[in-house]
């Protein structure tokens, strides 16, 4: 597995909040990382996630990137990472941000930054690399977040957040498989101990992430 015995895949939920005045705002609303650990035939899995409030500011989120990577060399994954690190930037703290450094590799760190392509040329959305490699991905829309984002219930932000970084993960992990011979036979041990973790979870995307897993065993 060298060198990605640790991968930290990111994603993050963005909402434009002056859709509503005829003038676009995109804000990021929450953030959530999954780490798989390999160490040697063990693998450790760690999810975490934060969600703003309408009251928050967003040094919130800054902080919360800065404690979840400092110190930390784990390689990073997501998709398209360039168009979220230019949102990021945007924010007052973001030049003094670790958390944002780390996500440009700025402090030297691996990153994988997935972007998948149509066999004729051109871009996949996040949506589409998801469903052709038969990985789940958030039903939940705009109106919804926006909807938790004002009124402090982050339910439906939440389980985009878990949904969508677990599948960030596991396509890192099937671009990492790609590139070796043994890759395949590697990714699908490392699923299986990734459905055993999902049994075990209690939120609706394990269930989700652990029904495509078995599907594709079937």
């Amino acid at each position: 597995m060298q060198p990605y015995q640790i991968i930290t895949a990111i994603t993050f939920c963005t909402i434009d909040i002056g859709r509503r005045i005829g003038e676009s705002r995109r804000r990021i609303v929450g953030a959530a990382t999954f780490t798989g650990h390999v160490d040697g035939d063990h693998v450790a899995f760690t999810l975490d996630a934060s969600v703003l409030q309408a009251s928050d500011p967003n040094d919130r989120l800054l902080r919360w990137l800065d404690d979840r990577f400092a110190g930390d060399r784990t390689t990073i994954a997501g998709y398209r990472l360039g168009d979220t690190c230019h949102l990021l930037e945007t924010m007052e703290m973001a030049p003094w941000s670790a958390g944002v450094r780390a996500l440009k590799g700025g402090d030297g760190r691996m990153r994988i930054d997935i972007a998948a392509r149509k066999r004729g040329g051109g871009g996949l959305g996040f949506g589409a690399a998801c469903a052709g490699a038969g990985m789940p991905v958030s039903q939940s829309g705009e109106t919804e977040h926006f909807t938790a984002w004002c009124t402090g219930r982050p339910g439906a932000i939440l389980q985009t957040l878990e949904t969508d970084v677990i599948s960030t993960w596991r396509l890192a992990m099937l671009g990492v498989a790609c590139r070796s011979s043994l890759g395949g036979e590697v990714n699908t041990i490392i699923e299986g101990h990734l459905a055993t973790w999902l049994r075990d979870a209690r939120f609706p995307a394990a269930r989700l992430h652990l029904a495509s897993i078995e599907q594709s065993r079937a």
